[in-house]
């Protein structure tokens, strides 16, 4: 087991800082004293009046004596005459000669003198003040003399009791209460940012973007990109400093340019399938024109009751039933009773539709949903066959009475004739009426 003065050991060796207790050697004090010496450092012989002078590796006691004599040592702690006094408390472990009282060895943190009563100088510490204490110590760099630790905490970028460690990877200053910036390059994926502990200055340079010791700095009008290195390809050289994407700019406000139907930071998310041809702010996403019927930043609500069309800024016509229509086109989802049509603008019964038949039998006359009765035929064949055959009698009369007036004697039979024409006209008029009828 590790016998250690005030057990106090360096954190990552083990190696004892303060020295090792009265008996013991060695970097981590796991070793005895040799046989003829004892005490702190195993630097005092053992008695000579000891068998061998072989002592105890601690007291410096005879382990045998070797003329009796011996036994007049003094046991541990005390000296002089009758061995009545006591070491004095300030001797490392209270071991002091047996005769003088003069202390054998000093503590960590005190100068190896007679009476242990000095600490060690400024900047040092341990075991005989043989130890120097941390350049990074903070203030005036002094430490505790006998463990070493910092006294007044640690210079910038340092951090522990003996500030031996650097800040963590994503801190630095004093006390490593800074934080690196977030536009520091990213050495390891698991960590989110690495900056130099003392000053912060980004280790592996900026993010595409960014410039400057610490990477808090945009790239200037005009470029982008890592360093800063890339030009602009754009009207005024107007760009978005990471990507190098376009930008429109209005009263000192720019907004980036993205593709159609792409918004966002770099233009990463897709515009609503709802907008009218997925097209939206390439800033926020709204929607530039909704459908018919719809409104909203995202075209997500429909019209309101008797409203419709584009912006829903239409009213619906008084004609339908509670002025309710449809959201895009107005047509009424229901009519008044007598009503019909898209509006129900038209009156049943004063709504006629005509519908002939294609092998003429006649036509359909419809009013409204109500289908009328056919009318019969005209027969208009039959009419044409009448007219022809009273015109033509009409002409036999008129030759007849003109040969009748160059022959006298063909009066009488002109006569006869007329008479018949007259009667037969007589027949046909009324057989023409009857058949238009």
């Amino acid at each position: 087991m590790t016998q250690l003065a005030n057990q106090i050991c360096h954190h990552m060796t083990g190696d004892c800082l303060a020295g090792c207790a009265a008996g013991y050697d060695g970097l981590q004090c796991t070793h005895e004293c040799p046989e003829t010496y004892y005490g702190v450092d195993c630097k005092q012989k053992c008695s000579h009046r000891c068998l061998n002078q072989t002592c105890d590796h601690i007291s410096g006691q005879c382990r045998i004596c070797s003329d009796g004599i011996c036994k007049e040592d003094c046991l541990s702690g005390h000296y002089g005459k009758g061995c009545q006094q006591n070491c004095s408390e300030k001797c490392d472990m209270s071991l002091c000669d047996p005769e003088t009282g003069a202390c054998l060895s000093c503590p960590p943190g005190k100068q190896d003198t007679s009476s242990c009563e000095l600490d060690c100088p400024h900047l040092s510490y341990g075991k005989s003040c043989s130890e120097d204490c941390s350049m990074t110590c903070g203030g005036d760099g002094g430490c505790d003399p006998s463990t070493g630790q910092c006294t007044h905490g640690c210079r910038d970028g340092y951090q522990g009791a003996w500030c031996d460690q650097y800040c963590p990877y994503t801190t630095f200053g004093p006390n490593c209460t800074l934080n690196c910036s977030k536009f520091c390059q990213v050495i390891n994926a698991k960590l989110s940012a690495t900056c130099h502990h003392v000053t912060g200055t980004c280790s592996a340079g900026c993010e595409p973007g960014y410039t400057g010791l610490v990477c808090t700095q945009k790239c200037d009008p005009g470029h982008y990109g890592v360093d800063c290195k890339q030009r602009c390809e754009c009207p005024d050289n107007l760009c978005d400093h990471i990507t190098g994407q376009c930008m429109e700019c209005v009263d000192d406000v720019c907004n980036l340019v993205c593709p159609a139907r792409y918004f966002g930071v770099d233009c990463s998310q897709i515009c609503d399938e709802r907008c009218v041809d997925q097209m939206c702010n390439s800033t926020d996403g709204r929607c530039v024109d909704c459908p018919a019927g719809k409104v909203g930043d995202f075209c997500e609500t429909e019209c309101a009751a008797t409203y419709y069309g584009e912006n829903c800024k239409q009213r619906c016509s008084k004609s339908c039933v509670d002025q309710l229509c449809h959201v895009e086109n107005g047509s009424c989802l229901s009519c008044p009773h007598g009503y019909t049509g898209i509006f129900c603008e038209l009156d049943e019964d004063q709504t006629t539709e005509i519908i002939c038949n294609d092998e003429a039998y006649g036509c359909l006359s419809l009013s409204g949903n109500r289908a009328l009765a056919p009318k019969p035929s005209n027969h208009f064949g039959a009419i044409i066959g009448s007219v022809s055959v009273v015109v033509l009698l009409i002409l036999i009369g008129v030759v007849l009475k003109w040969r009748i007036r160059k022959r006298p004697e063909w009066s009488f039979k002109f006569s006869k004739a007329q008479n018949m024409s007259s009667d037969a006209d007589l027949c046909l008029q009324d057989d023409f009426q009857s058949s238009t009828e």
